[in-house]
This record gives C-alpha cells, structure tokens and sequence, in this order.
C-alpha cells in the first residue's frame, strides 16, 4: 500500500468528489471508484499489468470477469458518451394547434415521437392524441429536412461525466463501447454537488447549544 502521503489525499478527495457528483449515479459511480483503484494499484506496483484493465475493474464491480461483466461496463461507458438528448416524456399531451379556439389541444397524446428542428437539431418530445394523429407526416417532413441538413445538433445535454476524472483518448474509448453513437464535442454543465452533512459535536455548538 503506498506512503505517499499526497498520493493518498488526492486519492481520496477525488474519490470524495466522485461521491458526491450528482450526474455520476449507479454503474458509472461504481465503475470510477473501481477504475480509479485499478489505476492507483497499476501505480503503486510500478508495472504495466498483464491483465486487461477491463477484467479488473469487472472483477472488483461484480466478481469474476466474465463476458456479461465486460458488456456491462461497455455499456457503463456507451451511455457516457457526451450527446444531445431531448428529455424523455411519453405522456406528452397533444401538440396539435386548435381551430375554433386559440391554443393547443392538450388531449393526452396516444402517440409519442421526438420533433426536431432542421436548422439546430433543437429536439423535443411532442404528444398526438387519436384525433389529431395524421400530423404525424409534418413532424416526419421535419425529421427527413433535419436529416438532409446534416444532421445538426445543439451541444450535449448528457454524458461526459468520467471525462471530469480520468484522462485518457476517450474518443477511441467511446468507439469500442458504442460505435452507433458520435461523440458531441462542449462538456455538459455539471449539476451542482449534493450537500453534505457534518455532524457537530455539542462544544462546537453555537452559544453551547446541542
């Protein structure tokens, strides 16, 4: 075990941090914490290990490294790659402008789809009720313009957090986990870190006061 005094504290407030990050939830936390011993140990021995990193950091996941393991943490690290995403609400109501009255009609949509804009690639989940259902085409007619433009895309709204604590070609990473997705480049606004609690003992009490 190292003696390196910083070593150790960098070690462990990075991990703090880690703890405390609010976007890095689940499989991804789990997977930082592993992968960042992984790393630490590598360190400390001072020599390239003959293992794959991957069966390590699966073994101190989940066990014994097996093919599901590995999946697994492809996954961890596919759902992480920096992307847009429209915010997922299949209970949208009805979008469909009204004729006899001003506004939208606000029915409970018994359809779902995702409408883009051509020009910015702006996403947004809209709702169709079975009334108004053959508006669909319109929304498709702006997906098949999104498309012919190129596909534009606003900055990412998702992924990127272990990019906050490790540093390596995670375009190449990003690749091997998830070759259908294309890394968006700009980082994601971090959400601000959960509150901590300290506990205060009764002298450090204002006043004296427990």
């Amino acid at each position: 075990m190292s003696t390196d005094l910083k070593a150790i504290m960098d070690r462990d407030g990075r991990r703090r941090r880690m703890l405390s990050d609010p976007d890095l939830v689940g499989d991804a936390l789990l997977f930082a914490l592993a992968l960042d011993e992984v790393l630490a140990t590598r360190k400390e021995q001072g020599r390239r290990s003959t293992r794959p990193w991957v069966v390590d950091v699966a073994e101190l996941m989940w066990g014994p490294a097996t093919l599901s393991t590995r999946y697994r943490i492809r996954r961890v690290i596919g759902d992480d790659v920096p992307r847009f995403e429209p915010l997922h609400d299949p209970g949208s109501p009805c979008v469909a402008p009204m004729v006899r009255r001003k506004g939208l009609c606000g029915k409970r949509g018994s359809l779902s789809l995702v409408d883009r804009d051509p020009e910015t690639g702006e996403a947004r989940w809209i709702g169709l009720c079975a009334r108004h259902r053959d508006m669909v085409t319109q929304f498709d007619a702006r997906r098949k313009a999104w498309i012919a433009n190129g596909e534009p895309s606003p900055p990412p709204n998702t992924g990127g957090v272990l990019k906050r604590y490790f540093q390596t070609n995670w375009a190449h990473l990003y690749q091997w986990a998830a070759p259908h997705r294309t890394p968006l480049d700009g980082a994601v606004e971090a959400t601000p870190p959960r509150p901590t609690l300290r506990l205060v003992r009764d002298d450090e009490a204002p006043g004296g006061v427990s």
